[in-house]
């Protein structure tokens, strides 16, 4: 009798289906975590995926996608690490699929063509961002006249409305070599999602967008949180279950925006002692605060077990030297708050984010009875902020016969995941929460 469903037997099926070690989506051999001293609780499953992005984007690109899986239970973790393959591999894909529906123009002239996001969203970076990026990325500061890419996206909001979107802000294997057209901003996974269901593609990349915009405004504006008093036991015994180990103060935070859906939570991790990772975060949205919390708690263990690991896994990034805090990476950020230098300085920091606190069971959970109602509540309360948010059918032919869909959203209103040294210093909303004040990298991988 099955104690735990989907089995263990009928998800290593369904990763086989479509990951094998010459031909698949991701190689065939799945890593787990080891035990060991400093490893918490919990399960997590990580593979290789070929490098595509060398044939998609550039042959000297280098590209880590962070593929990880993670939960209480080895299921939980394969099934994450699955859906999180696919969601990679079609973000990487997706610009080949849409190229034959790429407009190459100007803002100028593709403002002619039919409703285009506000340039405001796109001019992200102030003049000296731009110049210190441009001094070791090839990301530069575009003007009205300049060419680029556009695709006409399907409104989120309005099913009679298309807009027109930068592809580069859609698209992680975004290629420019056809017309060696301008990059202006980094891309990231945010606001994109698989599922074997539509509606639930669909609801995690809207959420997931909403999680960006909250974590990287609280971030750099230095806004003062809430810490979560969490009152529910069985939360409580999953925590002291999974931390037991480790030493370190659990820290929930509460990162919701007001008027936002759902519940944006931080997880932080901080040892008690002066040992390796002095502070890792994990941060999650979701609807119900207490699955918000239990998700970021995960994310923040299986960051964990990567800060611990690091140096010997990816020694390149995490031992490398960062100067003048151009951390322009998902991984030297980690190092840089896992490491024991300025310990103090870095526990406190995290401390002083507190301003407050609230219990658990005081917030709301906002799920409804079906998904259709929860999308509906969603877009509700997005719409209050955005006005030209789109999605994409992102799904690769090679999974769509398999039953899992990739949907692509994009707000240009919210603000999207950065950088870790370079928050979108000209973005209209970052600016109304009081601009950036903060210049310490994020921690987010």
């Amino acid at each position: 009798m099955l104690r735990y469903y989907p089995s263990n037997i009928r998800l290593k099926n369904k990763f086989k289906s479509i990951n094998a070690q010459h031909f698949g989506i991701m190689e065939s051999q799945i890593l787990t975590t080891a035990k060991g001293k400093y490893s918490p609780e919990v399960s997590v499953c990580t593979a290789n995926m070929p490098d595509y992005h060398k044939i998609i984007i550039d042959e000297k690109a280098e590209m880590n996608h962070h593929l990880s899986g993670y939960g209480i239970y080895f299921e939980e973790s394969l099934i994450r690490l699955l859906g999180e393959g696919i969601e990679r591999y079609a973000l990487l894909t997706a610009s080949e699929i849409y190229k034959d529906k790429e407009i190459m123009a100007s803002y100028n002239e593709v403002s002619k063509l039919g409703e285009v996001m506000p340039w405001e969203y796109i001019d992200m970076y102030t003049k000296e961002d731009y110049d210190r990026l441009l001094s070791f990325t090839n990301i530069q500061k575009i003007d009205k006249d300049t060419k680029i890419s556009w695709i006409k996206c399907p409104s989120i909001l309005d099913k009679d409305r298309e807009i027109l979107i930068p592809a580069q802000l859609l698209f992680i294997g975004f290629r420019n070599k056809r017309e060696r057209e301008a990059i202006f901003a980094p891309g990231f996974s945010k606001g994109a999602a698989s599922h074997v269901t539509l509606e639930n593609a669909l609801e995690s990349a809207m959420m997931e967008s909403v999680e960006a915009d909250a974590f990287t405004i609280n971030w750099y504006t230095s806004r003062k949180t809430r810490k979560i008093i969490v009152d529910d036991e069985s939360l409580l015994e999953i925590i002291i279950k999974t931390t037991k180990d480790i030493q370190c103060d659990v820290l929930p935070l509460e990162f919701s925006l007001e008027g936002m859906p759902g519940h944006t939570v931080g997880v932080a991790l901080i040892n008690k002692n002066n040992n390796r990772p002095t502070v890792v975060l994990g941060c999650q949205s979701a609807l119900d605060p207490k699955k918000a919390i239990y998700k970021a708690l995960l994310e923040s263990l299986a960051i964990h077990y990567l800060a611990v690991n690091g140096p010997l896994l990816l020694p390149n990034l995490y031992l490398a030297s960062v100067k003048d805090n151009n951390f322009n990476n998902l991984d030297s950020n980690v190092a840089f708050w896992a490491n024991q230098s300025d310990i103090d300085m870095k526990k406190s920091y995290f401390y002083d984010l507190c301003k407050e606190e609230v219990m658990l069971s005081s917030l709301e959970c906002y799920e409804k009875e079906d998904k259709v109602e929860e999308i509906r509540y969603i877009k509700d309360k997005i719409s209050k902020v955005s006005k030209y948010g789109v999605y994409l059918d992102i799904t690769p032919p090679e999974v769509s016969d398999k039953g899992w869909k990739v949907i692509r959203t994009f707000f240009p209103e919210l603000v999207q995941m950065s950088l870790p040294s370079f928050p979108y210093s000209n973005h209209p909303r970052l600016k109304e929460y009081g601009g950036v004040l903060n210049a310490l990298p994020h921690p987010v991988p």
